[in-house]
C-alpha cells in the first residue's frame, strides 16, 4: 500500500495582503509515482467574497500564466443574497478532481473587476479571507 501525502497550497491568506493570491506551483500526484491521476481539494474560508481557482499544468516548466489552465473556479458567496457568514462565506469545502497534471496551483481572487462596483472601495476585512488550501495526492 503506498501512502498518500497532504500538501498546503495556500495557508492564511489575509484581505491585506493582495486582491490577487497565486500560489506556489506544488507536484501533483504524477511525480510521486501515482497513476490514477486522483486529487481532492479542501479549501477552508471566512467570510469570502471572490473566486476560489485550482489550476494545473502539463508543462514540465511552466514560466508564465499561459502555461495554467483553470481545473475548478467557484465564486463565493453562492448565494450573494444569503451568504453563509455575515459578509461573505464561511466553511470548508472538497473538490474531488481527476488529471495527470504535473504541476497544481491555488489562486485567491478578489479582484475589483469581480466584485460588485459598489463594493470595490470597500477597505480589508470586507472580503474575508482563505485560511487554508489543502491537496491530498
Amino acid at each position: 500500500m503506498t501512502t498518500r501525502k497532504s500538501i498546503i497550497m495556500l495557508n492564511d491568506i489575509q484581505t491585506s495582503e493582495a486582491w490577487i493570491v497565486v500560489g506556489d506551483k506544488i507536484r501533483s500526484d504524477t511525480f510521486f509515482g501515482y497513476t490514477d491521476g486522483l486529487q481532492t481539494i479542501s479549501v477552508q474560508y471566512t467570510e469570502f467574497t471572490g473566486i476560489f481557482r485550482l489550476q494545473g499544468t502539463l508543462s514540465n516548466n511552466p514560466t508564465s500564466d499561459e502555461d495554467w489552465f483553470t481545473i475548478i473556479e467557484k465564486s463565493y458567496p453562492v448565494e450573494p443574497m444569503a451568504p453563509t457568514g455575515q459578509r461573505g462565506d464561511t466553511g470548508i469545502e472538497g473538490f474531488p478532481t481527476e488529471g495527470n497534471f504535473l504541476y497544481l496551483r491555488a489562486v485567491m481572487d478578489r479582484n475589483p473587476e469581480d466584485i460588485e462596483p459598489d463594493r470595490q472601495d470597500e477597505i480589508d476585512g470586507i472580503f474575508g479571507k482563505i485560511n487554508k488550501v489543502l491537496v491530498a495526492l
